[in-house]
């Protein structure tokens, strides 16, 4: 006897709803901002099941849709086509920012032992502190703002917790605020699992973003958003599939498939950058230095099309609209000792500019001896 197969569509059931008008503690569902293993879950799904999954944006709906300064100037964030950009449109890759599961007791303290080193050592322990100096290190754990779920915050539990979770900035080992732009409709993830019932979490929803999310956030990349998802479990599959990079198991990272439902561009511009920062000093194989002067080459050069030096505004929009398009960025070369060289790549077909932001096409002369001998029209570059 032959089944009917039924091709009946089904609404996914919400696990966890949001009141954007509400804040995060005051959400039925009570949210969380910091990771730590008792941290209880909001509720349980089967292997296979469609669920959805709603999230605050990134500020806990701080941020207002009514084009004025004054939220931004007034942010709190320790809890947490554009009208600016005209000529520029691409499609958005709606995607999590963050994502991860639960670590346990034993990486979380893996977590915390290492960032808080990093931390006493100082800026003079690593290249890049010399660089970005205005930023910490790495955030420590910090009770003041700590949102723990349901847990209760009069109890020891909760008090001893919030001690030790960890920030949600970075992407570590199990997932979290990694920022990948692929991690879009249709791809697969596969994340390790730390304690029984893995505990995934999500939120930090992005509309759209560049590779290296060059603005840190803004922009028109974060938003209140739902994830529809299922998730099945692999067992044994760490072991079979995740090898530790590190001392020990637990040091292992997510992978994952892209989706076949990328939008897909044919034509790139291209802008490199170096180890050597904005005043002239040479840094050894620095991939960060290295790819912010990729961006700021970039930015300088998007600048001069249509508009003067003089509109620095201009040259802000072009920062945050880095932030956002559907850019590529690549370290092209890590080995050639001092300089790693990194690359961005932005798709032409984003811009509406006449003439095209692509630099004039020069003449070719002649070919001699196996090597390409180029004329400049009027002193311009070589192509």
């Amino acid at each position: 006897m032959a089944a009917q197969i039924s091709h009946k569509r089904t609404t996914p059931r919400c696990v966890c709803s949001i009141d954007p008008a509400k804040h995060p503690w005051e959400q039925e569902k009570k949210l969380h901002n910091r990771w730590h293993p008792d941290i209880p879950h909001v509720d349980t799904v089967k292997e296979g099941e469609c669920f959805r999954v709603e999230t605050q944006d990134w500020t806990g709906g701080q941020i207002k849709d009514n084009d004025s300064a004054e939220d931004m100037k007034n942010i709190d964030l320790s809890l947490v086509v554009s009208n600016s950009c005209a000529g520029v449109r691409f499609p958005g890759l709606i995607h999590p920012g963050l994502i991860g599961t639960a670590p346990s007791h034993e990486l979380l303290k893996i977590w915390n032992d290492r960032e808080r080193k990093l931390v006493e050592d100082g800026e003079k322990a690593v290249t890049l502190g010399g660089v970005l100096h205005t930023r910490p290190l790495a955030n420590l754990p910090e009770p003041v703002g700590c949102l723990l779920g349901s847990m209760d915050k009069n109890s020891d539990e909760f008090k001893k917790a919030a001690k030790e979770a960890a920030r949600t900035i970075p992407g570590r080992e199990h997932g979290g605020n990694c920022d990948i732009k692929n991690l879009t409709r249709g791809c697969k993830v596969y994340f390790p699992v730390f304690i029984e019932g893995a505990n995934l979490s999500m939120g930090d929803m992005h509309f759209s973003q560049g590779d290296g999310e060059v603005s840190f956030c803004g922009a028109i990349e974060m938003c209140a958003a739902f994830l529809t998802l299922k998730c099945t479990i692999m067992r044994g599959g760490m072991e079979q599939y995740l090898t530790p990079m590190g001392p020990t198991k637990l040091h292992v990272n997510p992978i994952f498939e892209i989706s076949p439902l990328e939008p897909h561009f044919s034509e790139w511009l291209v802008f490199e950058g170096l180890s050597i920062d904005e005043f002239g000093r040479q840094h050894y194989l620095d991939a960060s230095v290295a790819y912010k002067r990729a961006v700021l080459n970039c930015i300088h050069y998007l600048a001069k099309f249509g508009y003067t030096k003089q509109q620095a505004s201009f040259t802000y929009t072009i920062y945050l609209m880095l932030s956002c398009c559907p850019c590529e960025g690549r370290i092209s070369g890590i080995v050639d000792a001092p300089n790693a060289c990194c690359t961005l790549a932005i798709p032409t077909a984003i811009f509406d500019q006449i003439p095209s932001v692509v630099p004039d096409t020069v003449r070719l002369s002649c070919v001699l001896g196996g090597q390409v001998i180029l004329r400049l029209k009027h002193d311009r570059i070589l192509r």
